[in-house]
Protein backbone atom coordinates (compact mmCIF):
# COMPACT_ATOMS: atom_id res chain seq x y z
CA UNK A 1 0.00 0.00 0.00
CA UNK A 2 1.58 3.11 -0.73
CA UNK A 3 0.27 6.30 1.58
CA UNK A 4 1.04 10.26 0.64
CA UNK A 5 1.12 12.41 3.60
CA UNK A 6 1.27 16.53 3.11
CA UNK A 7 4.24 18.19 3.30
CA UNK A 8 3.40 19.51 6.90
CA UNK A 9 1.90 15.92 8.23
CA UNK A 10 4.46 14.41 10.39
CA UNK A 11 2.41 11.68 12.27
CA UNK A 12 3.79 8.84 10.18
CA UNK A 13 2.14 6.26 12.28
CA UNK A 14 -1.53 7.06 11.16
CA UNK A 15 -2.78 6.44 7.91
CA UNK A 16 -1.77 8.86 5.25
CA UNK A 17 -3.59 11.96 3.50
CA UNK A 18 -4.44 9.62 0.74
CA UNK A 19 -3.90 6.17 -0.32
CA UNK A 20 -2.59 5.73 -3.82
CA UNK A 21 -2.89 2.85 -6.31
CA UNK A 22 -0.36 3.39 -7.97
CA UNK A 23 2.99 1.67 -9.21
CA UNK A 24 6.43 2.83 -7.94
CA UNK A 25 9.99 1.01 -7.92
CA UNK A 26 12.92 1.85 -5.71
CA UNK A 27 16.92 2.31 -6.71
CA UNK A 28 19.84 1.98 -3.76
CA UNK A 29 22.95 1.88 -4.59
CA UNK A 30 25.31 0.71 -1.93
CA UNK A 31 26.92 3.72 -0.32
CA UNK A 32 25.37 5.67 -3.14
CA UNK A 33 21.57 6.93 -3.57
CA UNK A 34 18.68 5.52 -2.23
CA UNK A 35 15.62 7.14 -4.62
CA UNK A 36 12.40 5.91 -5.72
CA UNK A 37 10.13 6.59 -8.44
CA UNK A 38 5.82 6.76 -8.65
CA UNK A 39 3.72 6.72 -11.45
CA UNK A 40 0.25 7.35 -10.67
CA UNK A 41 -2.83 8.32 -13.41
CA UNK A 42 -4.81 11.28 -13.52
CA UNK A 43 -8.04 9.84 -11.83
CA UNK A 44 -11.26 11.21 -11.29
CA UNK A 45 -11.05 11.14 -7.25
CA UNK A 46 -8.25 13.70 -7.91
CA UNK A 47 -5.50 11.58 -5.73
CA UNK A 48 -3.04 12.63 -8.52
CA UNK A 49 -3.27 16.21 -7.38
CA UNK A 50 -1.85 15.02 -3.56
CA UNK A 51 1.38 14.46 -5.60
CA UNK A 52 3.24 17.45 -5.10
CA UNK A 53 6.96 18.45 -4.33
CA UNK A 54 8.10 17.85 -0.16
CA UNK A 55 5.09 15.85 0.46
CA UNK A 56 6.00 12.07 1.94
CA UNK A 57 5.00 9.17 0.55
CA UNK A 58 5.58 5.72 2.97
CA UNK A 59 5.89 2.91 0.50
CA UNK A 60 7.02 -0.59 0.62
CA UNK A 61 10.68 -1.06 -0.14
CA UNK A 62 13.41 -3.97 0.06
CA UNK A 63 13.82 -3.79 4.03
CA UNK A 64 10.04 -3.02 4.89
CA UNK A 65 7.64 0.66 4.94
CA UNK A 66 10.17 3.37 4.06
CA UNK A 67 9.61 7.08 3.78
CA UNK A 68 10.57 9.09 0.81
CA UNK A 69 10.45 13.11 0.34
CA UNK A 70 9.18 13.91 -3.16
CA UNK A 71 11.91 16.26 -4.97
CA UNK A 72 10.62 16.82 -8.49
CA UNK A 73 7.00 16.23 -10.21
CA UNK A 74 6.48 16.16 -13.44
CA UNK A 75 2.34 16.26 -14.81
CA UNK A 76 2.18 14.18 -18.47
CA UNK A 77 -1.29 13.79 -20.77
CA UNK A 78 -1.82 10.00 -18.96
CA UNK A 79 -1.07 10.89 -15.07
CA UNK A 80 1.82 12.04 -12.97
CA UNK A 81 5.37 10.61 -12.18
CA UNK A 82 7.29 11.62 -9.18
CA UNK A 83 10.97 11.31 -8.18
CA UNK A 84 11.89 11.01 -4.66
CA UNK A 85 14.47 10.03 -2.52
CA UNK A 86 14.86 8.73 1.02
CA UNK A 87 13.75 11.05 4.30
CA UNK A 88 17.00 10.28 5.94
CA UNK A 89 18.89 11.68 3.11
CA UNK A 90 17.69 14.92 4.95
CA UNK A 91 19.91 15.05 7.82
CA UNK A 92 22.77 14.12 5.94
CA UNK A 93 24.60 17.41 6.14
CA UNK A 94 23.76 17.51 10.20
CA UNK A 95 26.47 17.04 12.13
CA UNK A 96 25.53 16.23 16.29
CA UNK A 97 28.86 16.23 18.54
CA UNK A 98 28.34 14.94 22.31
CA UNK A 99 31.28 15.16 24.65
Amino acid sequence: MIQIYSANNTNYEKNGDALLPSSASVHAILNGAWEAELTHPLDKEGRWKAIVEEAVVKMPSFNDDQLFRIKAVEKQDYGVTATMEQIFYESLNVCLLED
